[in-house]
């Protein structure tokens, strides 16, 4: 009897997680910032590589190539190019204590017009109508990445939750491929600030503008000429452009200062 007992409470026990991952997986908590557990997002952020260590790993995946091949065609298979793609996960820079990192449009007279990133406390964000626009696949749960105030993720948000086996594919394909340390799935589309066809967006800290410290700009750049070294940082299926960082130099007064920077490629 007790023996038969253990079993049930057992069987019970399973269920239970079960139903909490897929609550964790499908229900709210990916697309809302509401639900985040704020402390170990801040831990889970700042414990991310930067972008050349991030670059480094994900040319040392030796199916990396095979995974985007499938990676586009369950994008296509659910009509959302247009919308989704992946991310290199990587860190901006690190976050404060319950802070989220957020991607609001501004019109900056050094820049024009541009999308800004930088930490906000979570309150603050979502003030501000933040949304998840990245997740990660974490050991146990889907993590949100970082956010954005653009309506485009909203709109992906909505599309995700008519369709919640796209995430199921999503996620089985990135865990299958041993990847879900090098990509986030993504919201790519940016709808606040449109690229015309012969241009690309170039995002950087620009600190030869003096521009605040921690603080990562994406502007709208009319050329790809004399942009090399680049880093693919992110990668889209037919849809939104995908998104190339780049390494450059820039002169100071105390010599050359090295700034990774960047840019959305054609």
């Amino acid at each position: 009897m007790n023996k038969y007992i253990s079993c049930i409470k057992r069987s019970l026990y399973v269920v239970l997680v079960l139903i909490q991952a897929s609550d964790l997986a499908h229900g709210s908590s990916p697309f809302s910032l509401e639900e985040i557990d704020i402390k170990s997002h801040t831990r889970n952020y700042n414990s991310l590589p930067s972008v050349d260590q991030a670059d480094r790993d994900a040319k040392n995946c030796k199916n990396f190539d095979s995974f985007l091949l499938q990676a586009g065609n369950i994008v296509k298979k659910y009509e959302a190019e247009s919308m989704f793609g992946l991310r290199l996960i990587h860190r901006h820079f690190k976050l404060g204590q319950n802070q989220v990192m957020v991607e609001t449009y501004k019109n900056l007279e050094e820049t024009g017009p541009s999308l800004v990133t930088s930490a906000y406390p979570i309150k603050e964000a979502i003030e501000l109508g933040a949304t998840p626009a990245s997740w990660i696949f974490g050991p146990n749960n889907i993590q949100v990445f970082e956010t954005t105030t653009d309506d485009a993720a909203k709109e992906g948000i909505q599309l995700a939750k008519r369709n919640p086996s796209f995430f199921d594919e999503m996620e089985s394909l990135i865990r299958k491929s041993e990847v879900q340390s090098l990509v986030s799935l993504s919201i790519n589309k940016k709808q606040s600030l449109p690229a015309s066809e012969n241009q690309i967006y170039l995002e950087g800290s620009f600190e030869e503008f003096n521009l605040l410290r921690n603080t990562s700009i994406v502007r709208l750049w009319d050329s790809f000429d004399k942009l090399n070294g680049t880093i693919i940082t992110s990668w889209g299926f037919g849809g939104p452009k995908q998104v190339a960082c780049i390494s450059r130099c820039y002169p100071t007064m105390n010599g050359h200062k090295y700034v990774t920077n960047h840019c959305t490629m054609l």
